[in-house]
Order: C-alpha cells, then sequence, then structure tokens
C-alpha cells in the first residue's frame, strides 16, 4: 500500500528508530531525532541492501518513488546503485581536486610567484 502524506505528517518520533513503509521496497525511517530518511531496501546477487534517498520533506513522495524506480533499474540490469554512487562520488572528488590545482596553479601565475618543476 501506498504512503500518504497524512500518515507521513502523523509519523512522530519514538525511544527507537521505525519505518512506515511505502511499496516495492520503499520506506520512510523515522528517527528519534524527528528527521525522516527515504530508505530504499533492495537484493542484488542474493545480497539484502539498503540505500538512503534523502530526507523527507527536501525529498518528497513523488521523487522519492521515482529514485526508488531508477535503482530498481539498475538492479534489473544487474548494476549496483550503491556502487554506482561510490563510484560517481570519487569522480566528483577527482574533478573537484583537478579544479582546485589549476586554480592554484593560475593564482601563482597570477601573483607571479616561480612554479615548481
Amino acid at each position: 500500500m501506498m504512503l500518504v502524506a497524512t500518515a507521513i505528517k502523523s509519523a512522530k518520533p519514538a525511544d527507537t528508530p521505525y519505518r512506515v513503509a511505502d511499496e516495492k521496497g520503499l520506506c520512510l525511517l523515522i528517527q528519534k531525532n524527528s528527521n525522516q530518511w527515504w530508505r530504499l531496501n533492495y537484493r542484488i546477487q542474493g545480497v539484502r541492501k539498503t540505500i538512503s534517498l534523502g530526507v523527507y520533506p527536501d525529498i518528497g513522495r513523488k521523487e522519492a518513488r521515482d529514485l526508488r524506480d531508477e535503482a530498481r533499474k539498475q538492479v534489473a540490469l544487474g548494476t549496483d546503485p550503491s556502487e554506482l554512487r561510490k563510484t560517481d562520488k570519487e569522480s566528483r572528488v577527482k574533478v573537484r581536486e583537478e579544479e582546485a590545482a589549476q586554480t592554484l596553479m593560475e593564482q601563482m601565475i597570477a601573483a607571479g610567484v616561480p612554479l615548481p618543476d
């Protein structure tokens, strides 16, 4: 059964975190500090895994369901969504490091500092 807006709004923090199920592996994890996280449970190669899809209300129900559907397509194609995220993150970090090095080099040239060999 799909999770409705009133069920999300009525979900109150408890002493221990708990989940409110949506469908197809999607659920809303209610933390005791009132944070509400969209989580997706899936299986790939016989192993159960969980990924976070974002924080409610920043990620609404429709967007969380769209992210769920995209991740399920990746699983159906044999790609692990969590591994894909890790490689994407590594790529972004590498690009940022290269941009920072380039910016530093440009600043050194503009300041007239001799460049190291």
